[in-house]
Formats: structure tokens, C-alpha cells, sequence
């Protein structure tokens, strides 16, 4: 019985987990923006929001978009 053996790399295969990986990279990328935006518009007071024209409800839609963008 013979088996045959490929010295060729599954490069489609390698190209999907490399799209992977960045797609993972961007994906983590972008929460840490996320996170920061949250965290940096939480820390303003009520009264700076409003001044900017921001409500607290709408914080976490604000930092996501911020975050896609990014």
C-alpha cells in the first residue's frame, strides 16, 4: 500500500486562518478603543455631556461607533 504525500502547503488554508487572525486583531483592536471611549466619557460629569451635547444612555452607542470608525 502506498500513500501519496504532498510537499505543498494548504495555502488556502493558511490564508484563511491569516484572515482570521486579522480579523481577530481588528476585532480586539477596536474594543480596546470601545473600552477607552467608554471610560473616558464616563468619567465626565453630567454636566460636561450635556454641554457636548451627550446623554449617558447613549455613551456606549457613541463609543462603538467611535470604534468602528477607528
Amino acid at each position: 500500500m502506498t500513500v501519496a504525500v504532498s510537499n505543498t502547503t494548504p495555502s488556502a488554508f493558511v490564508a484563511r486562518i491569516h484572515i482570521a487572525a486579522e480579523a481577530a486583531n481588528t476585532y480586539f483592536a477596536q474594543l480596546r478603543t470601545y473600552y477607552k471611549a467608554c471610560s473616558e466619557l464616563n468619567a465626565l460629569s453630567t454636566r460636561e455631556l450635556d454641554d457636548i451635547g451627550v446623554s449617558r444612555a447613549d455613551i456606549r452607542d457613541i463609543a462603538w461607533d467611535h470604534a468602528k470608525r477607528s
